[in-house]
């Protein structure tokens, strides 16, 4: 009988156990690697039989693709304590499961044909979750800058007072930093393939003599393969691995995107201290145990902490990739099996913090203000010589009549400790009454930040908007990061879950599940609705629910769910009445998103049962997306009811899912992006083209379709272009 090993008597990477998104941390669980070998092994063996290799049955590809998750893993550790081979015991691990094919699998590979391979598949989509969670960041980010775009606020070089800038406009010095990452991170993405179906040494002798001679085959199948597992091409020439400088190229994106987080989580730290700007701070949460005034900047500290390892983690991919002897080493794999996940399960957490961090950020203008005004009047005597030349004055007795004074003001500072009062000093002055009555105006701070503002409007336009368009219903479907919590991956232990579950519940504000069957052999779906329930009637202070449930009936006790303030369902099967779940969290709810099958029939989202309208006060962002032609409400109008009177984001792909163009009336004072699949549906719902206009709508600034107007190619389009190309 197995001994059961309490987790808390062993290490556990803090990386996974405390900071990790769920997401991430699947995706280097064993379950994603040795689901993807089999996969791996699935396709090769499909590959094989489609270009006439004898041998292979149907039978057993049936086997194989029924079984691709089905994994016993104490049939594969027992093999792997007997063979001392990881692979050959997941090859008999599977062959037990899939008999009929068990001579077959692994046919003419070697064992990085699935661990490189499988590598490259697990780093792709490691990326794609971190491009995701940046284009969230660099939109958060893009939007505090726009807001402050014009206040001023001290410069800083040396952290020393210097010339004026903008709050907005610092923000957006992160952003272009971001801006690049997203441009590295994508490119190293874009330009990642396949090592493919090469045998030992990279010459695919092992696949020549299976084909028997046939060149053409050989070349078919790795590329077959290649597109298989979701590639366009294979490396054209390998060793017995890929090349190791892929991880260099694959790494470098991210530890410098490292040094970006770390800079804007400095910044952030440094005004911070000067009370500027300050990070989220929960209501219950504690600074120090002793000194209970403090507000410590704990997140951007993080941050700074993880960025530091990080940046240092691209030194162990560059060393292994430089000791790479002639066609392989084996000395790269305890290194790589380390390093490479950490960089990514790092980077994820950092994004997730700085995430966490741009949403909430706290500007205190009054402060900002209190600063300026110490400093700017040494900055405005240049302003004060040029207005006494204008009346008059010479030029070299103004400037020795401002050196005294300035220096009189500044030893009042430094060795009293007192206010600056050279204004004060001016406007007593015998010599510059002439100016006295334009003194106010003179020390103007919007006077002295340049071109700040038309810069930030410049750089959102040109270069951030256009960078962010492709990912427009990534944006739409963000959720607030989550920051601080537990997390539990299922795998295959329900009872452990369902233990976790008890212990975590009556103290969750966020609710993250994602489920569905994996294979016909492995479906706990009769435990999991149940499970599902249990947990709902636990979690009593729910605030953000996402559910992803495919094929799992559940019924929830509705009652104690009523204070949420995000729900993002994506099912298609609920058994519980959706609207009652929606409906009763309307005064709390902040952002709704409903996938899929839960759209149909959703007139009751805004309309009770005695056909009353129901007003949402602070959904703020609403994403509806059903492709069904279910036209249900089109018998509902809306004239002159507001319906969303704080909407900010639109994101839908679905057919007339409130009726003309309530929602764009409803919400024309708060409305700022705009994002719909079909062009032509935009078109519908908006039959008055005054609804665009700046007028109507003075916060839209985002408007984008998936298909094109007027058979116009992708692209982002300013709600006036977008007007222009509809009319």
């Amino acid at each position: 009988m197995a001994m059961s090993i309490d987790p808390n008597s062993k290490y556990q990477s803090p990386l996974t156990s405390r900071y990790a998104s769920p997401e991430m941390a699947a995706n280097f669980s064993n379950n994603k690697r040795f689901g993807t070998w089999r996969r791996l092994w699935y396709n090769l063996a499909l590959a094989e039989k489609q270009l006439g290799l004898p041998g292979i049955t149907s039978s057993a590809l049936s086997q194989m693709e029924s079984n691709l998750d089905n994994i016993d893993y104490e049939v594969a550790n027992a093999e792997e304590k007997r063979r001392r081979h990881d692979v050959m015991a997941h090859v008999h691990a599977f062959g037990v499961v899939a008999p009929d094919a068990a001579g077959i699998i692994h046919l003419g590979a070697t064992s990085c044909f699935v661990t490189d391979n499988a590598d490259l598949i697990i780093f792709r989509d490691a990326m794609d979750l971190l491009i995701d969670k940046l284009v969230c960041v660099i939109s958060d980010l893009s939007l505090f800058a726009q807001r402050y775009r014009d206040l001023p606020t001290l410069g800083f070089t040396h952290f020393q007072p210097a010339q004026l800038t903008t709050v907005g406009k610092r923000a957006t010095l992160w952003i272009q930093e971001l801006l690049w990452d997203l441009r590295n991170m994508k490119r190293a993405r874009d330009d990642l393939g396949f090592r493919g179906v090469k045998g030992t040494t990279g010459t695919q002798a092992s696949f020549l003599s299976l084909f028997e001679g046939d060149h053409d085959k050989v070349e078919r199948l790795d590329q077959l393969v290649a597109e298989l597992s979701g590639f366009a091409e294979c490396y054209p020439v390998c060793g017995q691995t890929y090349s190791r400088k892929i991880d260099v190229d694959f790494l470098s994106p991210l530890s410098s995107f490292g040094a970006t987080a770390h800079r804007i989580a400095t910044d952030i730290r440094l005004l911070a201290n000067l009370k500027e700007i300050e990070e989220p701070f929960e209501k219950d949460q504690i600074g120090s145990s002793a000194m209970a005034y403090k507000r410590n900047p704990m997140r951007s500290e993080r941050i700074c902490s993880l960025s530091r390892h990080l940046m240092v983690l691209i030194g162990d991919v560059l060393q292994t990739a430089s000791v790479q002897w002639l066609e392989r080493t084996l000395d790269d794999s305890a290194n790589r099996r380390i390093s490479i996940p950490e960089a990514f399960l790092t980077a994820d957490i950092v994004l997730t913090t700085l995430q966490n961090v741009v949403e909430g950020l706290v500007v205190y203008p009054q402060v900002i203000n209190r600063r300026i005004r110490s400093e700017l009047p040494f900055m405005a005597t240049e302003n004060f010589i040029m207005a006494m030349v204008k009346k008059g004055g010479d030029r070299q007795e103004c400037h020795e009549q401002i050196r005294v004074l300035s220096h009189e003001a500044a030893a009042v500072v430094k060795s009293e400790g007192g206010e600056n009062d050279l204004i004060e000093r001016v406007r007593r002055t015998e010599y510059f009454a002439p100016i006295r009555d334009d003194l106010e105006a003179l020390l103007d701070p919007s006077t002295f930040i340049g071109r700040a503002p038309q810069q930030v409007d410049r750089f959102i336009s040109d270069y951030v908007n256009p960078a962010l368009a492709p990912y427009a219903s990534v944006i739409a479907a963000k959720r607030p990061a989550e920051f601080g919590s537990g997390s539990f991956v299922i795998e295959n232990n329900i009872a452990a879950f369902v233990q976790r579950v008890r212990q975590i519940a009556p103290k969750a504000r966020e609710i993250h599940i994602q489920y569905y069957p994996v294979s016909d052999t492995f479906k706990p779906t009769r435990y999991f609705g149940s499970l599902v329930s249990q947990l709902f009637r636990l979690a009593s202070h729910i605030e953000y629910l996402h559910l992803f449930l495919i094929d799992v009936p559940i019924k929830l006790k509705l009652e104690s769910i009523s204070n949420l303030v995000s729900i993002s369902l994506e099912i298609n099967d609920f058994g519980c009445p959706l609207i009652q779940l929606v409906r009763q969290s309307v005064p709390t709810l902040q952002s709704l998103s409903l996938l899929s099958d839960c759209v149909i029939d959703s007139a009751g989202l805004i309309l009770s049962p005695d056909g009353s309208h129901i007003v949402y006060p602070h959904l703020h962002t609403l994403s509806l997306n059903d492709e069904t032609d279910d036209y249900v409400l089109e018998r509902v109008t809306f004239r002159g009811v507001v319906l969303f009177p704080s909407l900010r984001r639109i994101s839908m792909s679905c057919c007339y899912p409130f009726g003309d163009d309530v929602l764009f009336r409803g919400s024309s004072a708060t409305l700022e992006r705009i994002h719909f699949l079909f062009s032509d549906f935009l078109v519908s719902i908006v039959p008055d083209y005054n609804v665009f206009t700046p007028i109507s709508h003075p916060r839209l600034h985002h408007v984008t379709t998936k298909y094109p107007i007027d058979e116009m190619p992708n692209q982002f389009y300013t709600p006036t272009e977008a007007l222009q190309l509809m009319l």
